[in-house]
């Protein structure tokens, strides 16, 4: 028997510290930054800009047609989270979803604007915090930022520096205080 073969039949555990590591061609390839995305990897992306509506997302108590987790989306797709974490980091991944949240962010300009408009034009119940909120409509339409400001931060400190402090007390008028032993037993002569 080989050594090997006998401190396995004894139980004892054999470090396998000569083995050599072989990366596969596409763990090569990550470690070299040169990976595309697959179409799993972009509709990851996709629902976690967007959300989906997909029977697997119903399945599983997902809430659909809403952007989702990096989770959720890895649950809906089939993916680990720990290999789905792995994609997010990716620079391919992280353009793609900054590409998306900008088309989406570009698409809802024209809505919040007439959001905006609505709010400037609804007179409410004629108060002071409606006719402010209405103002501060019609500024955000107009582009409008003179309410901002200038912004002044002022440290006030205390320097101090190593050394001896000596605090002199003013001496004031003195302290009569009357002496004598308290009654402890409460009995009275």
């Amino acid at each position: 028997m080989t050594e090997e073969n006998i401190a396995a039949s004894e139980g004892t555990a054999i470090a396998v510290a000569d083995r050599p590591t072989k990366l596969t061609p596409y763990k090569q390839r990550r470690a070299a930054g040169a990976v595309e995305l697959t179409p799993k990897h972009k509709l990851l992306a996709d629902y976690m800009a967007h959300g989906t509506n997909h029977i697997r997302a119903q399945r599983l108590g997902i809430p659909t047609n809403v952007p989702l987790s990096v989770e959720q989306a890895a649950a809906v797709l089939d993916i680990r989270r720990r290999n789905a974490r792995e994609i997010t980091a990716l620079p391919e991944f992280q353009k793609l979803l900054l590409k998306l949240t900008a088309a989406l962010r570009s698409g809802e300009y024209a809505r919040s604007i007439r959001t905006i408009v609505e709010v400037r034009d609804d007179t409410g119940a004629g108060l002071a915090a409606d006719r402010k909120v209405r103002l501060d409509a019609a500024k955000t339409l107009i582009g409008d930022d003179s309410d901002k400001g200038l912004n002044v931060n002022v440290n006030l400190g205390v320097r101090v520096t190593p050394g001896i402090v000596i605090r002199v007390r003013d001496p004031g008028p003195e302290i009569k205080t009357i002496e004598g032993t308290p009654n402890l037993l409460g009995v009275t002569r």
